[in-house]
């Protein structure tokens, strides 16, 4: 036999049951040690996570609260760009009316101009400057 094989038989022998009964407390604090430092390092990691979810989340809202101030920006706008829009298309309401108004005056359709200039009464406050003295000068050929 050789040297290594006759001192394992002999360490095996050499260790008495207080001996075992020490190592394996030994090696039961190393697993528990272990243990808390396993479970220790899984709780900082969850705390840094929560950390980056709550960062996460203020940056969120931070991101939902400047849309929304701009959704209303864009709501003026459009509010005030309709309001240009109705205006447009009731000047230009008007003018058709006026030259069509006009057209059946000088054609002596009295039926047809009397139509135009009554429908026209609706949009007077929708003609230019330069229109309205048109306007008024056909209103007066209607008395």
């Amino acid at each position: 036999m050789t040297e290594t094989e006759q001192k394992t038989p002999q360490t095996e022998e050499t260790l008495s049951p207080r001996k075992k009964r020490a190592m394996l407390e030994y090696l039961g604090i190393m697993f528990a040690v272990a243990f808390l430092l396993v479970a220790l390092s899984l709780l900082v990691k969850m705390h840094a996570m929560q950390d980056d979810m709550d960062a996460a989340s203020r940056g969120a809202r931070e991101n939902i609260e400047a849309m929304e101030d701009e959704l209303e920006t864009v709501k003026a706008e459009n509010a005030l760009l309709q309001g240009e829009k109705d205006a447009a298309v009731r000047s230009a309401k008007a003018s058709e009316l006026l030259a069509l108004a006009q057209s059946a005056w000088q054609v002596r359709d009295k039926v047809s101009f009397n139509g135009y200039m009554a429908e026209l009464e609706g949009y007077a406050d929708a003609l230019s400057p330069e229109t309205e003295a048109l306007y008024n000068m056909l209103a007066d050929k209607l008395k």
